[in-house]
């Protein structure tokens, strides 16, 4: 079974900075522990590029990007989703790129499949112009236990509004920044959902910054594959 361990998040100015996996909350757990699985996100509201993004773990090991992309705007969003399965020595991730206002969040899961983190074919991202409300892809997941997850970010010209999660799912962690000015401004986060094992999932759209005509919101729906069950079956002749 897979379980959400926690989330934690970080944002700040410089070319990088770090997210705590030591401090986790609204999971099971405090702590992250080897085996476990990170799922990261960061996101730049100054359209240098979802090339500029980065999340590395220790001595620099890089987390494998899962999905990256870039939406031209008047605030141009970027966003980049990577993985790591965690080893004893990381107790923090590097979030780093381009100088200026950026977020980096983390989720954190145990009980995902040890080689293959996410189902084959069930992903799917969008990124649209005119809002920076994320809206998502539909996905069909096919391994009873999965879980679907829902990482966006928007760009916005306003601060103090968080995401909120669309009907059925969970937040893991959230955050927003600015740079100088309230033109560079990015708000983002990551949701789940226990996938209820009979239909099609599509993440339902997210609440937050009202901003319209200047933004743009980029996001992408992941599932996460859970470890195999594995059951005894004896038989007789008799």
């Amino acid at each position: 079974m897979i379980q959400f361990v926690g989330g934690n998040f970080a944002s700040g100015t410089a070319t990088s900075f770090t997210v705590n996996l030591q401090a986790l909350y609204s999971g099971i757990d405090t702590g992250a522990k080897p085996g476990d699985l990170v799922v990261a996100m960061t996101a730049y509201g100054a359209g240098t590029g979802a090339a500029t993004l980065g999340v590395s773990g220790v001595a620099g090991a890089e987390y494998t990007n899962v999905y990256s992309r870039t939406v031209t705007e008047t605030v141009d969003p970027s966003m980049s989703v990577r993985y790591k399965y965690l080893t004893a020595a990381d107790a923090t991730c590097l979030v780093y790129g381009a100088t200026g206002g950026r977020i980096g969040i983390v989720s954190v899961w145990r009980g995902v499949n040890p080689v293959t983190p996410f189902i084959a074919g069930q992903s799917g991202g969008q990124g649209v112009t005119n809002s920076p409300l994320p809206v998502y892809s539909g996905v069909t997941p096919t391994i009873p236990g999965s879980v679907v997850l829902a990482v966006g970010c928007g760009s916005v010209t306003t601060q103090g509004t968080q995401m909120g999660m669309g009907a059925g799912y969970t937040r893991c962690a959230g955050a927003q920044a600015a740079i100088a000015s309230t033109t560079s401004g990015i708000c983002g986060a990551i949701g789940y959902r226990n996938w209820p094992g009979y239909a099609a999932e599509t993440p339902g759209t997210w609440t937050g910054p009202t901003d319209t005509n200047a933004e743009g919101y980029i996001s992408a729906t992941l599932v996460l594959n859970p470890i195999a069950n594995k059951s005894l079956f004896t038989t007789s002749n008799t």
